[in-house]
């Protein structure tokens, strides 16, 4: 259970940075002409690396299996934004969405795996 609450903690802190961006970006886009599509893009590469550098925490503070790691933690937080698109939208999964969940998982477990392999001198 320890391991579970030290991966939301990692995990928690990366995501608040992010909300904190995503409010910036929303004041910008409310008093600049910025497109929805330049945003979007924004938020999906924001999106990944956040989740890039969560799986890497998570992978450095371990010395073994990164790729579960980076799946349980990808686990977590596409689990959240699910909950939180269904609420605003639907719980409806297409083709876009399930492509946009499945780039978030590997991305986090690409750097859990890093982060396992990269050694601490």
């Amino acid at each position: 259970m320890n391991k579970f609450l030290n991966i939301l903690k990692k995990t928690g802190i990366y995501l608040g940075i992010f909300l904190l961006i995503i409010f910036i970006l929303a004041l910008l886009s409310y008093f600049t002409n910025i497109s929805i599509k330049v945003i979007n893009s924004f938020i999906f590469i924001l999106m990944l690396t956040t989740l890039f550098l969560t799986g890497l925490k998570v992978g450095k503070a371990k010395e073994s299996k990164g790729l579960l790691r980076g799946l349980i933690t990808s686990f977590i937080v596409v689990f959240i934004f699910y909950i939180v698109s269904g609420f605003i939208d639907t719980f409806k999964i297409d083709m876009s969405k399930l492509i946009y969940y499945l780039t978030l998982i590997l991305v986090c477990c690409l750097g859990s795996i890093i982060g396992v392999n990269k050694k601490k001198n």
